[in-house]
């Protein structure tokens, strides 16, 4: 409907109703009323501009961005799994270990021999013995930890990076129904729990590199604090 169909659609129906005057079949003309038709066909017009500016706002805001998937299609490396040759038959345990996480002691034990308590006679000797004996202790545990670690990254690795791919692909999807509110919402979500889950295993990694750090500093410090007191006792070990 044109905007003068709608003027005359308006001041007929105004002018019929408040008409102060019928000779036989005429209307006489109201000042007034015509203002006031007028009034509100002007105020009509002013909010379908609205109206139409509010909608042009809305079909904007629903345009997505071209060529979306191809413009930023993202990939994610592999995490492989470890191997290693086995010729003597002691290293599958620890490919293992390191892949699942499993039965890590038992694949150290393989490569690195458990030391047998002693009891040195000389008492200073006994006493050297026991630092580098809790030293060692203290290393392998940690050692076997990180094997533990390290498998449990690794076996989760696929199932992660696939789930990031996954998050990926809705991300750059162009459907309507990917892309609704709340699914724009879920997707961000989605995201936030896995960044919190990625930042939960860097600050476990960061937890064993200063770990090992502290261990090593320890050893240097336990040497050091020994040539100190073999100097004082004038001897050397």
């Amino acid at each position: 409907m044109t905007r003068f169909k709608i003027f005359v659609v308006i001041a007929a129906l105004t002018l019929t109703a408040t008409a102060n005057a019928q000779i036989g079949s005429g209307i006489v003309f109201d000042p007034t009323n015509y203002k006031n038709a007028l009034l509100r066909y002007l105020q009509l017009q002013k909010q379908l501009l609205e109206l139409q500016k509010a909608y042009a706002l809305a079909q904007q805001q629903t345009q997505q961005l071209p060529q979306l998937a191809g413009r930023f299609k993202t990939s994610f490396s592999d995490w492989r799994s470890y191997t290693a040759p086995n010729t003597y038959g002691n290293t599958s345990a620890w490919v293992n270990a390191v892949n699942t996480g499993s039965n890590p002691l038992q694949a150290y034990r393989q490569i690195v021999p458990a030391v047998a308590a002693a009891a040195p006679t000389e008492q200073h000797m006994a006493a050297i013995w026991k630092e580098q004996y809790g030293e060692l202790e203290l290393e392998n545990a940690r050692n076997i930890q990180n094997l533990q670690l390290i498998g449990d990254l690794r076996s989760r690795a696929t199932q992660n990076q696939q789930a990031l791919q996954r998050l990926a692909d809705d991300s750059q999807n162009t459907s309507q129904s990917m892309n609704t509110q709340i699914a724009v919402l879920n997707k961000i979500n989605v995201g936030n729990v896995i960044l919190a889950q990625e930042v939960q295993d860097t600050n476990q990694l960061l937890l064993t590199l200063l770990e090992q750090i502290t261990l090593q500093s320890a050893d240097v410090q336990r040497q050091r604090a020994n040539a100190l007191n073999n100097t004082a006792r004038g001897q050397s070990f």
